[in-house]
């Protein structure tokens, strides 16, 4: 009887659920440029309904010079305490020509700061949401200029305690 209860015991846990923590985490590995974004926000407990704004660090790890827009388009994406995902919806672009306005020199060691702001009013569940900040630079189609960041760019991973309003 007792074997009988031990198994029934055993067979009514589940598994660990994955819980991000708060605040930063370790981001993937340099690109093949050296280029590493991270993400820093300005609060690690929020509300429901607060706007978390976000700092997006760019720096260049490399040993050449990189072009790089001087707004780009970042997507965040994130997850809920509940394993669901969602994101901000941006429009992508796969060209666009820049002006020579348009776009910074980011030399070995020096970094460039974005700021973004996600506002969570829409956000169905408390706990721990855990963000990602993408860069998908577009290509650029003015030939005058060279060095730009080509491929995907991902950031560490920033959790945010989402308390219910």
């Amino acid at each position: 009887m007792l074997s009988l209860l031990s198994i029934f015991l055993f067979s009514c846990t589940t598994a660990p659920v994955y819980s991000p923590p708060v605040g930063p985490r370790a981001g993937p590995e340099p690109t093949k440029e050296g280029i590493i974004m991270r993400i820093e926000a300005d609060q690690r407990v929020a509300r429901i309904g607060d706007r978390i704004q976000f700092v997006a660090t760019l720096q260049n790890g490399g040993g050449m010079d990189v072009r790089v827009p001087v707004r780009p388009v970042l997507l965040y994406v994130w997850v809920y305490s509940n394993g669901r995902k969602d994101q901000v919806l941006v429009t992508l672009s796969e060209k666009t020509y820049y002006s020579r306005e348009q776009t910074i020199i980011v030399k070995p060691g020096q970094q460039v700061k974005w700021v973004e702001e996600i506002d969570t009013r829409w956000f169905p569940f408390a706990g721990i949401t855990e963000f990602q900040a993408l860069w998908i630079p577009p290509e650029n189609t003015n030939s005058d200029l060279e060095g730009f960041v080509t491929g995907q760019i991902s950031s560490n991973r920033f959790g945010v305690q989402m308390k219910s309003r």
